[in-house]
């Protein structure tokens, strides 16, 4: 099993622990939602206009 696997298998575990456990589980769970590859662009546009 490589490195990357047990990471994404720890990484599932935790969201899954978070999402069910948490007072903010609204907010993790909005989080799988956001597209973040756009995230700097849109960082980017805001400094533009500023």
């Amino acid at each position: 099993m490589s490195n990357n696997t047990k990471q994404f298998y720890l990484d599932f575990v935790y969201d899954e622990y978070m999402k069910s456990n948490s007072s903010f589980a609204y907010i993790l769970t909005i989080f799988d939602y956001i597209d973040w590859s756009l995230v700097p662009e849109i960082l980017n546009h805001a400094a533009q206009a500023a």
